[in-house]
């Protein structure tokens, strides 16, 4: 968000508040990029270590390690690592929505001097950083002009990440939560076209063939949901494609987010200097 100044009845000068959607997706795209390059690069790491013993250290002092075989290694290694990319993911996430609660809370409040938004700015920033992220979620998506298509998908997110960090990625009762397994459901981005009526999806190496008496083929993507199912004891694993295609489906998800926030109405006044989606602009 930034703000001009205007001139009002009395000569002086009124700040106008204006929607900077590129400051509101910033976080999680941000955290998206760097996730998902990390990952691919610790995967394919991994897929070239001797992952029967562990790495020799690189300071005088050596911690004794627990016997692992090369397979009980490698879930180890790649439960920490996922935990670490859902949890920048899960956050940058979060730190969108507040940016839109900053940006709603502004809009709805029409504070109209600047000590009165500096206030305001710094109470909806306090408010949405101690806000649970289901909570922030609710109550931004009501007020989209589009509401998101999955919003219960980013809560699977945060129970991953649970698991993954406090278990390991070994499936408990806790994750389950009364149900007999733990059904996960994730955001992923579908890339396909449609031959001769169907549809048909695309992965990679795929060689696209254009139905009857057609040329080329348009290629077309949206959002689904992949539900996976685990029971107690499972462990909980993705690859680095799986994790790539989630991560990418909650940046598409932040795009939404960003592009349905109702415009400004009316003249509203923004913060000097604040960070993240305000920014002044005389």
């Amino acid at each position: 968000m930034s703000t001009t100044a205007l001139p009002d009845e009395s000569g002086g000068e009124m700040p106008q508040l204006m929607l900077n959607r590129n400051a509101i997706r910033q976080p999680v795209q941000t955290a998206v990029v760097r996730s998902t390059e990390m990952v691919d690069f610790a995967f394919a790491a991994m897929s070239s270590a001797d992952l029967s013993k562990p790495p020799q250290g690189s300071n005088f002092i050596n911690f004794k390690s627990p016997d692992l075989s090369a397979e009980d290694r490698k879930a180890a290694y790649e439960a920490w690592i996922l935990a670490r990319g859902f949890h920048d993911v899960v956050r940058g996430a979060k730190e969108t929505l507040e940016q839109a609660h900053v940006y709603l809370g502004l809009l709805d409040k029409k504070p109209e001097t600047q000590d009165q938004i500096e206030s305001l700015t710094t109470r909806l920033k306090s408010k949405a950083q101690y806000a649970g992220f289901e909570d922030l979620l609710t109550a931004t998506n009501k007020r989209l002009t589009v509401p998101l298509e999955f919003p219960s998908a980013l809560l699977s997110l945060q129970q991953a990440r649970n698991c993954l960090e406090h278990r390991g990625g070994i499936v408990g009762a806790e994750d389950c939560k009364g149900a007999p397994t733990f059904k996960l459901s994730f955001p992923r981005l579908k890339l396909f076209y449609v031959r001769d009526g169907a549809e048909v999806e695309l992965t990679e190496g795929s060689i696209i063939e254009p139905g009857a008496g057609q040329t080329h083929a348009q290629i077309m993507v949206r959002l689904e949901l992949q539900t996976r199912e685990f029971a107690i004891g499972d462990r909980l694993s993705f690859s680095a494609s799986e994790f790539n295609s989630i991560a990418f489906a909650v940046m598409q998800m932040g795009e939404h987010v960003a592009n349905r926030l109702p415009p400004v109405q009316d003249a509203v006044s923004a913060p000097a200097a604040t960070a993240h989606a305000i920014q002044t602009a005389k």
